[in-house]
C-alpha cells in the first residue's frame, strides 16, 4: 500500500460568516489536544508517515489546535485549510516547516488583501508552502484577475474555486451569467497548474456527471429524471489509502461524502476514539456510487488520472 491521506474535519465552528458559506456549528465533541496526539501517535505506528489535510469549519478556531499541530507533525506531514485569521508569528518556530503547509481561503467579506498577504508572507518567508483559494462568488469575480496577480507577484498559487449553493434564484456553478463567466475566465487566463486545476473542477462541478448537490446543504435539487443513471461499479481505493475524519472521530471511506449522517460499511471504517482497533481496508473496495461524488477518486487501475492530484511534495519526518 502506497502512502495513507486523511482529511480531517477537526470541527465545524468559524470565526467567519461568509455570505457564500453557511457552516453547520453542529454540536460536537472537543477532544484535548493531548487525546488527539495520542491518535495519531497511533495511527503512525500502524501506517507509517501519513499525510493530514485540516479542515473545518476553522480549524485555528479548535482549543490547543497549535498544539495539536506540533504534535502531529512530529511523525507525519499537514496541510491546513485556513481562513489565516490567526497571527503566524505564534506557529511559526513550534511546526517543523519543510512538513507543513497552508491551503488559505481569501474572504473579501472578513479580511483586505493587503493584510491577508501580510500574514502569507510570513508564513512563506518562514520556509512553509502556502497557496490560496478564492471562492468564485458572483459579486466578487470581477475582482478576481486583478487579485490573483497581486499573489502572482509573491509567487503564491491561487485557485479559483466554484461556487456552489444559490444567489438571486440562480443555482451555481450551472447558472453563471456570460459576463460572469468572462470574468471566471480572465481570472483563470494564465497558463499555469493553478488555473489548469481551477478549470478542471469548474468542468467537474459543470459537467453532465456533476455531483449531485444536497438538499438544504448546498443547493435544491432539480427533479429526478426519469430514468436513473446506469450503476457504477468500480474498485477505489478510497477506504484502503484515505479516509475522511469527522468531529466526534467517525472515519468514513470517500472524500466526497455529504449529508450521510448514519453510513453504513464499508462507507464508514469505525471511529478514531471509540474502536482500539480501528484499520483501514486490507485492499481496494467496490463503489457503487452513482455519480462519483468524488473528484479525486483513487480508481484502480486509473492511477494516472489521479495520483498527481495527490502528490506531496512536504518534507516526511
Amino acid at each position: 500500500m502506497g502512502r495513507v491521506f486523511f482529511t480531517w474535519y477537526i470541527n465545524t465552528a468559524c470565526n467567519y460568516r461568509c455570505s457564500y458559506c453557511k457552516p453547520e456549528d453542529l454540536a460536537s465533541r472537543q477532544a484535548p489536544a493531548a487525546r488527539w496526539i495520542e491518535v495519531w501517535d497511533d495511527i503512525h505506528r500502524r501506517y507509517g508517515p501519513c499525510h493530514i489535510s485540516f479542515s473545518g469549519g476553522e480549524p485555528f478556531v479548535y482549543p490547543g489546535f497549535m498544539e495539536i499541530l506540533a504534535g502531529v507533525t512530529r511523525h507525519h506531514t499537514v496541510e491546513v485549510i485556513t481562513n489565516l485569521s490567526f497571527d503566524p508569528d505564534l506557529l511559526i518556530g513550534r511546526v517543523r516547516p519543510s512538513g507543513i503547509r497552508f491551503a488559505t481561503s481569501l474572504h473579501l467579506q472578513f479580511v483586505k488583501v493587503p493584510e491577508f498577504l501580510a500574514r502569507a508572507r510570513k508564513l512563506k518567508a518562514a520556509g512553509m508552502e502556502v497557496f490560496t483559494n478564492f471562492v468564485a462568488y458572483p459579486p466578487l469575480l470581477k475582482d478576481a484577475a486583478a487579485i490573483k496577480a497581486e499573489f502572482k507577484k509573491e509567487g503564491i498559487p491561487f485557485f479559483v474555486l466554484p461556487f456552489i449553493g444559490t444567489w438571486e434564484g440562480r443555482v451555481f456553478p450551472r447558472d453563471y451569467s456570460p459576463e460572469e463567466k468572462a470574468d471566471y475566465d480572465r481570472a483563470l487566463r494564465d497558463a499555469d497548474d493553478a488555473a489548469a486545476i481551477s478549470k478542471s473542477l469548474l468542468d467537474w462541478r459543470t459537467g453532465d456527471n456533476a455531483p449531485v448537490v444536497v438538499p438544504g446543504r448546498e443547493a435544491p435539487v432539480e427533479a429526478a429524471p426519469a430514468a436513473p443513471p446506469p450503476a457504477r461499479d468500480v474498485v477505489c481505493h478510497m477506504g484502503h489509502m484515505y479516509a475522511k475524519i469527522y468531529p466526534d472521530g467517525r472515519a468514513l471511506r470517500c472524500c466526497g461524502f455529504v449529508g450521510e449522517q448514519n453510513p453504513a460499511p464499508p462507507a464508514l471504517l469505525g471511529n478514531l476514539f471509540r474502536d482500539p482497533d480501528f484499520k483501514l481496508h486490507g485492499a481496494p473496495q467496490r463503489c457503487t456510487k452513482t455519480p462519483c461524488p468524488c473528484e479525486r477518486c483513487m480508481l484502480d487501475g486509473c492511477e494516472e488520472k489521479w495520483e498527481h492530484r495527490w502528490k506531496i511534495n512536504l518534507e516526511k519526518p
